[in-house]
């Protein structure tokens, strides 16, 4: 496997700090390696620790969560396992490889990683999980979480000129359940992934999905949330070779008091490489929502075409919204873009509705359900219309 370079995250001007590391959970992650039979995957889960180690648990200040809480972060992530080692249940209609075996591609992702709860739920996975697609493959892939902690590592690999898709689905069975899970992509040469992401309803959830793009190859990535306790999704993306394509999109709704986060990191490492962001979040009461991205265009990357929209609609005083984009080029011939927008209903859309004779509240519906559409449409209907129902019955809860 080629080499897997670190996303440079912005320099953190906060006052520098220890890392936090638990010494019951270095305890675990330490009899976890010493317990299973295969050197490989020891060596792998001592690497994972390592890294973990180097950046412990996120504290306040740090800037890859800087709207997360630190309290949340740290109750669960210092949870121990409870010995109920839960794997990633895997179905596909046709026959794919699954292999529990560890080589050398593992210890490169695991040496550039720079998320912690990635790293860590690489160090505590039972066993981290490599699926090989080939074309036509559709794969559904479970991510369940428990009340202690369950936490999932897997690899999916997509060859040259194929063209598959994978839905993940994370899942927490009661409201305290805890997920923490890291999925790696690899898209060989002109291949095409569909990758469409479920959250839980409930729990702690915490999933980072690196990926990683070759010549002319096209992913194109969705994730839907209501929002949880604590729902964070982090997208690590690298075009790494020309004709690499990226689009990525969000729709979620922050139910009740529900909490939503979304951290984006988009590497242009190539000339001729084209990403698409748009996320949508809709705060209908006092939920909370954070969308933090960034693109990074490399020296040497000209012809980037570089897009980044992140938008909230707030349909109430007690919502809060938070939104970062930013751009970091370092060439000169390039189409960049980015913006954020956080605002309520525009009520010259809103009078038209009431005047063709609709309520107030079906009005607000309409216009809401127009605003998350837009993320929705990078797939046909038939494909998201679950998530289409999700997301609307959670407006529905509290729209006024």
């Amino acid at each position: 496997m080629t080499e897997t370079a670190a996303i440079p995250t912005p320099f953190n001007m906060r006052a520098t700090h220890v890392p936090d590391v638990p010494e019951t959970l270095r305890r675990v992650a330490e009899s976890l390696r010493k317990a299973h039979p295969s050197p490989a995957l020891r060596e792998l889960r001592e690497a994972a620790w390592t890294v973990f180690e180097s950046m412990g648990v996120p504290q306040n200040g740090h800037e890859d969560f800087s709207f997360v809480s630190s309290a949340d972060l740290k109750g669960v992530l210092n949870r121990l396992p409870d010995g109920k080692l839960l794997a990633p249940e895997i179905s596909s209609a046709t026959t794919i490889g699954v292999r529990d075996e560890v080589d050398s591609g593992w210890m490169e992702l695991l040496k550039a990683e720079s998320d912690a709860p990635a790293a860590l739920a690489a160090a505590l996975a039972p066993a981290p999980r490599e699926i090989a697609l080939a074309d036509k493959d559709q794969v559904r892939v479970v991510l369940a979480g428990s009340l202690a902690r369950a936490d999932h590592a897997l690899r999916l690999d997509v060859p040259a000129h194929a063209k598959a898709s994978v839905s993940f689905v994370l899942e927490n069975p009661e409201a305290q359940a805890f997920v923490n899970a890291v999925v790696y992509l690899r898209l060989g040469a002109g291949a095409t992934l569909d990758v469409s992401v479920s959250e839980a309803a409930q729990g702690f959830q915490l999933l980072k999905i690196g990926a990683d793009l070759r010549r002319d190859a096209q992913l194109n990535l969705l994730t839907v949330s209501t929002g949880s306790r604590l729902a964070r999704v982090s997208i690590d993306a690298a075009l790494r070779e020309p004709g690499a394509s990226l689009d990525a999109r969000g729709a979620a709704v922050a139910a009740g008091a529900n909490r939503s986060h979304r951290h984006l990191r988009i590497r242009h490492a190539a000339p001729d490489c084209v990403s698409k962001q748009l996320f949508k979040t809709v705060v209908p009461g006092p939920g909370r929502s954070s969308m933090d991205g960034t693109v990074f265009v490399d020296p040497g990357a000209q012809r980037t075409d570089a897009r980044q929209l992140l938008q909230h609609l707030l349909l109430s005083k007690e919502g809060r919204a938070d939104a970062k984009p930013r751009l970091l080029i370092h060439a000169d011939d390039v189409k960049c873009s980015h913006g954020a927008t956080v605002g309520k209903t525009d009520p010259a859309q809103k009078f038209y509705l009431l005047s063709r004779g609709l309520d107030a509240r079906t009005a607000d519906r309409l216009l809401t359900q127009a605003f998350l559409n837009e993320a929705l449409e990078i797939f046909p209907d038939e494909a998201t219309a679950d998530a289409r129902a999700r997301l609307m019955d959670a407006i529905g809860v509290e729209a006024k």
